[in-house]
């Protein structure tokens, strides 16, 4: 793997030469496997961050490279947003320094919070999802506001980037700073008193706000 190549992803193929998709387009959280196991057998092909980072895991082993696996969390939490959405120049919380934008998520089937399906013009409140970061298979990912994100840690010996793959956007980070420098749009948080897919955004400052958990 090498650092990715932001207009020509890695895109995966089953055995069978069926595509795999990092959340294919129109498919949401509850349409996407979370294994390896079920990315591969799958109908749809289209899969969480998990199941990515496990199928990566499963790959290194049979070469025999150990590696694990790896939590990102946003602090504080609960949303971390990835790469791309753009920014109303009048946002709804202009008075809540740093947290001055609104971001209303969809629900699926009633539980919160997800982006399918897309809103008319892809406007999430005061946010639009804009092309890209694109993601195996899928040049925009259906999801991009994530309470978690997961990835692998291999060996520095490998001297093909890392220490962390990420194999859901065929990225590689050398630390927390590095994934929210390559990834990250802002972060998002709920908003007391209001429904929970009502969220404030505030866009990445000096420091790093995601943690690396290694399991």
């Amino acid at each position: 793997m090498k650092n990715r190549d932001p207009t020509h992803p890695p895109n995966v193929n089953g055995w069978d030469g069926r595509p795999l998709y990092y959340y294919e387009q129109g498919v949401g959280f509850e349409g996407c496997a979370a294994d390896s196991v079920l990315l591969l057998t799958s109908p749809t092909g289209s899969g969480q961050c998990g199941s990515w980072a496990h199928l990566l895991m499963d790959a290194l082993a049979v070469n025999g490279i150990p590696s694990r696996f790896v939590t990102v969390t946003p602090i504080p939490g609960p949303w971390v947003l990835v790469n791309n959405w753009g920014f109303s120049s009048s946002p709804t919380y202009s008075g809540n320094a740093p947290w001055i934008y609104q971001l209303i998520l969809g629900l699926e089937n009633g539980a919160c919070c997800g982006m399918v399906p897309l809103p008319a013009g892809s406007v999430f409140g005061d946010l639009t999802s804009l092309s890209g970061l694109p993601g195996q298979n899928s040049p925009t990912p259906s999801e991009k506001a994530f309470n978690f994100h997961f990835i692998v840690k291999a060996p520095a010996n490998l001297s093909v980037g890392g220490p962390y793959f990420d194999p859901s956007y065929g990225a590689t980070y050398s630390d927390e700073c590095d994934f929210e420098r390559q990834a990250v749009a802002g972060y998002s948080e709920h908003i007391t008193g209001e429904p929970d897919n009502y969220l404030y955004v505030r866009k990445p400052f000096s420091g790093c706000s995601v943690t690396l958990t290694v399991q």
